[in-house]
């Protein structure tokens, strides 16, 4: 590799470097992209068991909290939420068993 970098001009060298240097700088945009990505789906999951506890506690059906969360396009299954929901449920004092806790917890959940 040295012989070949010596055997150059020094016209030639902006050119090798070039070509590392765009490689790295679309790597680096690819993380970035990814983290950020990944980030922005963990805060909409967030803001969606929020909103469901939030319309739970202002009594809405969980009909109606589906019906929400398909318009606002979070009716996928976000993995590992539902979980999550029934803890905060039960430590909100109520039981993941009731009909309108379970209803909307199988909402968000997908099923």
């Amino acid at each position: 590799m040295i012989d070949v970098l010596s055997r150059m001009s020094p016209s030639d060298l902006p050119i090798v470097l070039t070509v590392p240097v765009i490689l790295l700088g679309g790597m680096l945009t690819a993380v970035i992209v990814y983290a950020i990505t990944a980030f922005q789906r963990h805060r909409e999951k967030d803001l969606a068991t929020t909103l469901v506890l939030e319309m739970l506690d202002r009594g809405i059906p969980p009909a109606e909290i589906a019906a929400i969360l398909k318009t606002m396009g979070l009716d996928q299954p976000p993995e590992g939420r539902t979980s999550r929901l029934r803890l905060i449920l039960r430590s909100r004092g109520r039981s993941a068993s009731e009909p309108a806790a379970q209803g909307a917890a199988d909402s968000i959940s997908g099923a």
